[in-house]
C-alpha cells in the first residue's frame, strides 16, 4: 500500500509518498519544516503557542532541541483558545491518490492537561475555508511522546493548511500543556 503522508517527525513536517509499513527514512520530502529555526512562518492565533527548547512538561523535545508547545516553561493559562497554523504563505497542496493510496497526517506529541475541559484538536482549512476539527480531542495526559495520525485522504487534490488548536476552561487548574 502506498500513501502520501504529511508527517511531523520530531522536528520536521514532511509530505511524502511512502509505503505505510516502511521506515520513515524511506520518505521523499515534498514539504518540510524545522522547529529548530523558530516559527518559520507558522502563525499563532490567540497566544499560548511557542517554539523552542522545553523547560517544563517533557524532559526534552522528541528529538533535536526544539518543539512547538503551548508554553515552553511553566503551565498554560486559563481560558485559552489558541491555534498554531501552518504558514499562510505556503499552503500545502495535496496530490491525487490512486488505488490503495492514502494521505495521512502524522505527528509526535506529548500532553498534560489539568481537566476534561482542557483539550487539543487538529484542524484543517481547505482552500481557505473556515477551520474544522479533524482529530481529537486529545485530553488529560500522555506521559511519553506518542505518534498521532489522521487520515486526510478525503482532502486529496486540495490545498490545505493544518492547525493545532488548544483550549482551556476559565475555571480549571492548569498544567504543562501540549507539545508537538
Amino acid at each position: 500500500m502506498r500513501a502520501h503522508v504529511l508527517l511531523a517527525l520530531p522536528l520536521w513536517i514532511l509530505l511524502a509518498p511512502i509505503d505505510l509499513f516502511a521506515e520513515p527514512a524511506d520518505c521523499r520530502p515534498i514539504f518540510a519544516e524545522s522547529w529548530e529555526s523558530g516559527l518559520n512562518g507558522w502563525v499563532v492565533t490567540g497566544g499560548q503557542w511557542e517554539v523552542g527548547i522545553p523547560t517544563s512538561g517533557p524532559d526534552s523535545a522528541y528529538a533535536g532541541d526544539s518543539c512547538a508547545a503551548t508554553v515552553l516553561a511553566g503551565n498554560y493559562s486559563r481560558d485559552a483558545d489558541a491555534r498554531l497554523e501552518s504558514p499562510r504563505s505556503r499552503p500545502i497542496r495535496l496530490g491525487t491518490v490512486a488505488g490503495d493510496e492514502r494521505i495521512v497526517l502524522s505527528f509526535w506529541h506529548w500532553f498534560s492537561f489539568a481537566a476534561s475541559f482542557d483539550l487539543g484538536t487538529v484542524e484543517i482549512s481547505v482552500e481557505g475555508a473556515p477551520w474544522r476539527t479533524i482529530a481529537g480531542p486529545f485530553g488529560f495526559a500522555s506521559p511519553v511522546w506518542t505518534r498521532g495520525a489522521v487520515d486526510l485522504t478525503a482532502f486529496a487534490d486540495s490545498t490545505i493548511r493544518v492547525g493545532f488548536r488548544f483550549r482551556s476552561h476559565q475555571y480549571s487548574a492548569t498544567a504543562p500543556g501540549w507539545y508537538i
